[in-house]
């Protein structure tokens, strides 16, 4: 099994999630049957059944325990999976002499004395003294007629968060608290850390789960946990399950540290390789440090936060001018500024579009970095005319009544065209409301929420609410281009939201934006190439889905080896 993981590694542990998966096929595996074989001589599990039975018998008849109410039968629907011919299913309270919990009170704390465990001093898988309470020995004492942990034992947690089982496993007076529970059995015929490993298994981890009840702190009562249908091997199977787990468990553990290493590594040669291409000069530069990064792909490029981080560093060459050439001979952003300033003016005077209060102009200090000569620093209001939406009145059922306008919100907008919208509105409500009517090749950004920063282009007519601000392009702005580096600014947006749990952008903030402006034909040659490496990007996505999948079904036989 080792030399098969050793030569499948990079397929099957892909990301800490493989180890989490990994880690619980162990123990699923475990309490199947599956990971160690059965003996044909040894006791079977329903002798050993009959011997807890009549244990449990005698320590009634000797009044060391109370009778309590017989559970259900369990059924074979209840019966989650086929389990071997020597085993048997049995409810956990069954096996158990002692279910109980904590105390019911918070109590007395002092600086030092007997430790007062809680569900926090448990949740991390073993049993954790470091930020324990403490109470007197007196108080110490009255709970521990009750509530009585041993070495040995089982406890539970019960409250918050639930499922988590740990064996007391050192010799030490302390007492719990009632979202701890109790478990205590004969260890003759239990094996302390099979039933550990159980509880702690998928298939009793989801019962918890199921029966964990309330709001807020959630509770697991007593009940539910002595209905927890479980499967019970012959004890001597019980124990060579353990050793088989520990070594498995071990083996994950190293191969964490492989993995840990092998991703600090690829870490490295990744942010190594990105800042390279980042702190490019020149083209010839640039060329070859893409070049080491398209050669590198196997290495660095593993998971969708990879893609991620190409897709974030192509925007960034893009709208600086980085990644297609300049051209000499075409006509610089200086005189498509001019332009669009005469557009503007046109429309002006023609009402299409209202005058507005002149941008500030843009400092020296303001310009984050140097650009190619036949560019420009504009500001977004600069280059298309903007405008927020609004809702209609929803008391107004004209405006909404078989209306037949498109309406958005900011959850429709998709990061890519939009061709039809949830609601729509009524041409009345167009006409009587603030409400703004939107054209095809607008570009949407949303103001509000978790949705700030999210963009879309429009394939139709539209309008949309007050959380949306549209911009019109003027002529010789390309709408993608501005969609792709409106895209590139999304954690700007995202920083600059205002406003508590709804954060907020203004459109004022948008369009005083800084926005880089390059020639018309460069602005499609951007789109262009920018669209191709996307293109590649979503290939890597695909693949790495992929790769998930066999990851899954190579985790999934990994174990039966």
């Amino acid at each position: 099994m080792v030399k098969f993981i050793l030569d499948n590694f990079d397929t099957i542990f892909r990301d800490e999630k493989s180890f989490q998966t990994f880690d619980k096929m162990i123990l699923d595996l475990a309490v199947r049957g599956k990971l160690v074989p059965q003996i044909e001589d040894e006791e079977p599990a329903y002798k050993l059944l009959q011997r807890i039975k009549e244990e449990k018998e005698k320590l009634i008849a000797e009044k060391v325990i109370k009778k309590e109410k017989p559970l259900p039968p369990i059924t074979e629907d209840e019966k989650p999976f086929d389990i071997p011919d020597s085993w048997e299913w049995v409810r956990l309270g069954d096996i158990l002499t002692k279910l109980t919990d904590g105390a019911h009170h918070t109590p007395t704390y002092i600086k030092t004395g007997i430790p007062f465990l809680s569900v926090k001093d448990i949740s991390g898988g073993k049993i954790d003294f470091s930020k324990v309470k403490y109470i007197s020995k007196e108080e110490h004492d009255i709970l521990y007629k009750r509530c009585n942990p041993e070495k040995n034992d089982l406890l539970l947690t019960k409250v918050g968060t639930t499922g988590i089982a740990k064996v007391i496993d050192i010799e030490k007076e302390f007492s719990l608290f009632v979202s701890i529970a109790l478990l205590k059995f004969n260890k003759n015929f239990i094996y302390s850390y099979y039933l550990e490993n159980l509880i702690n298994s998928p298939l009793v981890k989801n019962q918890s789960s199921e029966n964990t009840k309330g709001v807020g702190n959630k509770n697991l009562v007593l009940k539910s946990i002595a209905g927890f249908i479980i499967p019970l091997p012959p004890l001597n199977e019980q124990f060579r399950i353990v050793e088989k787990v520990e070594k498995l468990q071990e083996l994950s553990k190293r191969f964490k540290e492989i993995y840990n290493s092998n991703e600090k590594t690829r870490a490295n040669l990744k942010k190594s390789i990105l800042e390279e291409v980042e702190k490019s000069d020149t083209n010839n530069e640039l060329l070859v440090s893409l070049e080491k990064l398209f050669g590198n792909f196997e290495k660095v490029i593993k998971t969708k936060e990879d893609v991620k981080d190409i897709r974030n560093l192509v925007l960034s060459l893009a709208v600086r001018g980085k990644l297609v050439p300049q051209i000499e001979d075409e006509e610089p952003a200086s005189k498509l500024l001019q332009r669009i300033k005469e557009e503007k003016e046109r429309l002006i005077a023609e009402k299409v579009i209202k005058k507005e209060k002149p941008l500030p102009p843009i400092t020296e200090d303001e310009k984050p970095y140097d650009i190619p000569s036949s560019w420009e620093w504009v500001r977004l209001g600069n280059i298309g005319n903007w405008g927020s939406g609004a809702t209609p009145s929803r008391t107004n059922s004209e405006y909404y009544l078989n209306g037949t306008v498109p309406w958005l919100k900011t959850g429709e907008l998709n990061d890519g065209y939009i061709n039809s919208s949830e609601e729509k509105i009524t041409e009345k409500a167009l006409k009587n409301t603030s409400v703004r009517l939107c054209s095809p090749g607008d570009v949407l950004i949303a103001m509000y929420g978790a949705t700030i920063g999210k963009l879309a282009i429009l394939n139709i007519e539209a309008t949309t609410n007050q959380a949306c601000c549209a911009c019109t392009p003027y002529i010789g702005i390309n709408n993608k281009y501005l969609f792709l580096y409106l895209l590139s600014k999304r954690e700007n947006f995202k920083s600059q939201g205002v406003g508590g749990a709804q954060p907020n952008i203004s459109k004022e903030k948008i369009i005083n934006t800084l926005f880089l402006l390059p020639p018309l034909e460069e602005q499609e040659r951007i789109v262009k190439r920018v669209d191709e490496l996307m293109a590649v990007c979503d290939a890597l996505e695909s693949k790495i889905e992929t790769s998930e999948k066999i990851n899954q079904k190579l985790l999934a036989s990994l174990l039966k080896k």
